[in-house]
């Protein structure tokens, strides 16, 4: 479970070494004229499997990124179904006797009474329901905890599917992994991936999996093949959509201008060749009548007496 970094003493601050790897806990005192006195006590990987209230584990900006990011998706997914929460960064409380209650990244949890109410934890036996998807985002100080460890605490807790996303460093490149689980007579067996990779959820009824060069992960609609982008990066898509709809919205306009206008240039064209025609054809009377006149007048020459 994350919380906002307290504004430490620069003493304490500089503590903050490899006795803090995986984090600390913010222990609050006071002293005998009231004031607030600040130690810092370091957490281990059992801390992080079952946290308290304001731990701060140093998970990094990626893990922070990356869960964010899944947990806008799995909401879209679940816009529409006012009764399933998705949940993040949230401790379980199992009501199972010695089970560790970790806090998951993401998890998606079916017929919750009220979805949006505040909770410092999630109670299964006061909620009357349990997640039946959990996805974990690995950090590498983390690994062997949600790769190994919270698979037997979540299959213990009989939680349908069990996710994860892995981010290994290739030559400080991310290189993304997926990783799935599902419980078949209480027991956890991992889902064998498709040809590219990619993991099915029967749950959410999605792909997860990675892109080609394995640098992102992916949420796949199978009813479309598209990936359901995070609320930031949908936006952002929205908005290149209207600008190219109010873009082929003004080339359809111009076009339309310029057939409009080439429509006039041809009427003008016609209307002038009409012009032309007309004139011609007056003058060519015109022409015929002074013709016959003298062809009239030398006829009538031509039949006159010579004088002698």
């Amino acid at each position: 479970m994350s919380a906002q970094t307290p504004s430490l003493p620069l003493t304490a601050t500089e503590r903050l070494d490899d006795e803090f790897y995986y984090g600390y806990r913010t222990i609050i005192t006071h002293d005998e004229q009231g004031r607030a006195v600040y130690s810092y006590k370091p957490l281990t990987l059992d801390d992080f499997l079952d946290p308290e209230e304001g731990d701060l584990f140093m998970q990094g900006t990626l893990h922070n990124e990356d869960t964010d990011a899944l947990k806008s998706i799995f909401r879209y997914l679940y816009r529409n179904d006012p009764t399933t929460a998705v949940f993040s960064d949230l401790k379980i409380l199992w009501g199972i006797k010695g089970l560790s209650r970790p806090a998951p990244d993401v998890m998606v949890i079916p017929n919750v009474k009220e979805p949006a109410k505040p909770r410092p934890a999630f109670d299964v036996s006061l909620e009357g329901t349990r997640p039946r998807f959990i996805l974990e985002v690995v950090s590498p100080r983390y690994r062997e905890p949600d790769r190994d460890k919270k698979v037997a605490i979540y299959e213990q807790a009989r939680v349908e599917e069990y996710f994860i996303i892995d981010s290994w460093l290739e030559e400080a490149e991310v290189s993304y992994e997926v990783v799935g689980y599902c419980l078949r007579d209480n027991l956890y067996i991992e889902i064998p991936p498709n040809e590219q990779g990619w993991v099915f959820s029967e749950v959410n009824q999605v792909w997860v999996g990675v892109s080609e060069d394995r640098k992102k992960f992916l949420v796949v609609d199978p009813r479309t093949d598209q990936p359901i982008l995070p609320a930031e990066k949908r936006a952002e898509a929205e908005a290149a959509r209207a600008e190219a709809e109010a873009a082929r919205a003004e080339a359809e306009t111009a076009r339309a201008r310029a057939e409009a206008a080439r429509a006039e240039a041809e009427a003008t064209r016609a209307r002038a060749e009409a012009a032309a025609r007309q004139q011609a054809e007056a003058r060519a009377a015109e022409l015929e009548i002074k013709l016959r006149e003298l062809e009239a007048r030398y006829q009538a020459q031509s039949q006159q007496p010579d004088e002698e």
